[in-house]
């Protein structure tokens, strides 16, 4: 039996179409960076309640510190950021109460900045937090780096950090599923 659209669903199909898919973020941070663990990871200071809240980048992966690179990550994240004031739109929580956010300085992106700088890797597992127009620029900035070889993109074969935590960390894998399971 062949049904044909009704005009409700015509209009909610119009509707639809017309409205931009958009991000909806679950809550905001302001704050002063205090802290930079490493490449893609820094510690906010919040000015309303004077938390400290642990804040991993959306949508990069920079090197893990003993890795090749991941120093300088670091190095280059902390004299970026470290004392400035910032604001955080966090989507989620993984491990340990560390938000997954999309942290701007400035109306400078943090996660934009260190890619431009070939300083990590952009990474799909945090990339739906994302407006779906700015991911472009992501990809954008990686390619720029890697083919003015700038950054990490000095070496001809870089390892990413997820491959690198395969071979050297062998507990992470457990960690990785066990929290990135939505019960």
């Amino acid at each position: 039996m062949n049904k044909r659209p009704t005009t409700s669903n015509i209009i909610y199909l119009l509707f639809l179409l017309a409205h931009p898919v958009s991000v909806s973020y679950a809550w905001t941070i302001s704050g002063k960076v205090v802290d930079v663990y490493d490449g893609d990871s820094i510690t906010i200071l919040e000015d309303e309640t004077g938390w400290t809240r642990l804040i991993r980048l959306s949508a990069i992966d920079a090197p893990e510190l003993s890795q090749r690179y991941g120093r300088e990550s670091r190095d280059f994240l902390y004299t970026f950021a470290y004392g400035k004031k910032v604001t955080a739109d966090c989507y989620r929580t993984i491990r340990q109460r560390i938000e997954i956010c999309t942290v701007n300085m400035n109306e400078k992106d943090l996660a934009l900045n260190q890619l431009e700088a070939g300083m990590a890797w952009r990474f799909r597992l945090y990339v739906e937090g994302v407006h779906p127009k700015k991911r472009y620029p992501y990809e954008l900035a990686e390619k720029k780096a890697k083919a003015e070889q700038i950054g990490l993109w000095t070496d001809e074969n870089p390892i990413r950090p997820y491959k690198y935590r395969e071979k050297y960390e062998r507990w992470d894998w457990y960690w990785d599923w066990y929290y990135y399971q939505d019960w």
